[in-house]
């Protein structure tokens, strides 16, 4: 090529396309391959990052059900615990008014005396606080087949209806025993003559059971209608006790009873198995109850001066003079500390 045709060459324009030497667009090229990374790693961390963001929503949505997890557990232990609480306070409320009303303590307290005093051969006393307790119940014979032993069974019957209605807690009662109703087996093996109707009148006794069997034990029973209207009956005495009870109930309620060695106190050996007392604090206050078991007046001896509240007047009238209690034959008393 001569000299002419190599300048007109280079004059002329480069088409777009068309290589001459090295082109800008290869040193593009060349410049991008030596300056950017390889597609493979741009590839990798968007993989990477997609691979983190959903391992973070795992993550977040796992730690949400945790949560909600959590939740639901101790909202149900709560609507668990509130129900069990509702409902054990239900039950407890009916077993404090079972308890209460029936006064389960105070009889099994004295279930527990009497069989003490039974295997001390305190035989009286065992048949006090046992009989007592347990004779007032429908599978058992009445209690009125257990005084005919007695030279006086009114008089020790009173006495026994003192003890008992003058004793902690709640009394209760079977129907007919405010009369003294009888009732028992007698030849039969049927608990059905130990729980005849009620007799209103003497002379309406002779009734027949579901079974046929015809009430024979309370012929001679004084009816209520009678009784009421005789102020010596074992009805209106236990009336009157009630009545006193109940002038002075948060005593009997709430008062706290403690055993007196009474024949220690007085000195009077006799008295052991004579009469029985108790100490009763209450409001910060001291009483006194004192049982005559005797047929024959008592005198008890105690540690301070005592005024009479309260006096059963089965055998007659009690005194006081100081801390000198005289009691009558089977009476009870109620004293309260000057």
């Amino acid at each position: 090529m001569s000299d002419q045709e190599q300048v007109q060459q280079a004059d002329q324009p480069v088409e777009k396309g068309e290589s001459q030497g090295l082109s800008l667009e290869a040193a593009g090229d060349l410049a991008s391959s030596s300056m950017k990374p390889d597609p493979f790693w741009f590839r990798f961390g968007d993989g990477l990052t997609h691979l983190l963001v959903k391992l973070l929503a795992f993550i977040l949505g796992v730690l949400i059900d945790i949560v909600l997890g959590i939740y639901a557990l101790v909202k149900g232990i709560f609507v668990f615990l509130y129900k069990g609480v509702v409902g054990i306070g239900k039950i407890a409320i009916k077993v404090h008014r079972i308890f209460h009303d029936v006064d389960i303590w105070g009889k099994l307290t004295f279930l527990i005396n009497g069989l003490g005093n039974l295997a001390r051969k305190q035989w009286l006393d065992g048949f006090v606080f046992l009989g007592v307790q347990l004779v007032f119940n429908i599978f058992m014979d009445r209690w009125g087949n257990y005084f005919s032993v007695k030279d006086d069974p009114l008089a020790y019957r009173k006495f026994c209806a003192s003890l008992y209605l003058w004793t902690p807690g709640t009394p209760w009662m079977y129907y007919g025993e405010e009369v003294m109703m009888k009732g028992n087996r007698g030849a039969t093996s049927s608990d059905a003559l130990r729980r005849t109707g009620m007799v209103w009148g003497k002379g309406e006794s002779r009734c027949k059971t579901s079974e046929g069997l015809t009430d024979t034990a309370n012929e001679e029973t004084v009816g209520a209608l009678e009784a009421i209207d005789d102020p010596t009956s074992f009805l209106n005495h236990e009336r009157r006790l009630i009545r006193m009870r109940n002038r002075h109930n948060n005593l009997f309620q709430h008062g706290v009873f403690s055993d007196l060695v009474l024949y220690q106190m007085s000195g009077n050996e006799a008295l052991k198995n004579l009469v029985i007392g108790f100490k009763i604090t209450y409001d910060n206050k001291r009483y006194y109850l004192l049982h005559n078991k005797s047929p024959a007046g008592q005198t008890a001896q105690l540690s301070e001066n005592v005024s009479l509240l309260e006096d059963s007047k089965i055998g007659g009238r009690s005194g006081v003079s100081g801390s000198n209690v005289s009691l009558a034959p089977y009476a009870s008393v109620l004293l309260a500390a000057n």
